[in-house]
């Protein structure tokens, strides 16, 4: 019996790739995260943003932190300093959990 296997993907780097993608990153800063958990996060996202090609037009990042309430921190930007330069706007860890809220104002940013 042979075993089905996935094909491996197509040989080429992300560059060559059509598809532009647009990514909201929603970030949790209420007080269930302390400060130390909270840089974390934001050390994670810088990493991501700079292996990602938004300053090449493939792809737009934005954040929006929530705790009882969302805050769109950065809309969607190819501009990779821009991105970088806003996530000190994300704020101490404080309040409740209302992710409800940042999934509506993500939506109202693909509108």
């Amino acid at each position: 019996m042979q075993v089905p296997t996935t094909p491996s993907p197509a040989a080429g780097s992300p560059a060559d790739c059509p598809q532009t993608a647009d990514i909201l990153l929603l970030v949790d800063r209420s007080s269930s995260l302390n400060r130390s958990d909270l840089d974390s996060v934001a050390s994670f996202i810088d990493d991501f943003a700079e292996r990602q090609l938004v300053s090449d037009g493939q792809m737009q990042l934005g954040v929006i932190a929530f705790n009882d309430s969302s805050q769109l921190i950065q809309s969607l930007t190819d501009d990779a300093d821009v991105f970088n330069s806003s996530l000190a706007r994300i704020g101490a860890p404080s309040g409740g959990t209302n992710i409800a809220d940042a999934y509506e104002a993500a939506q109202n940013q693909f509108r």
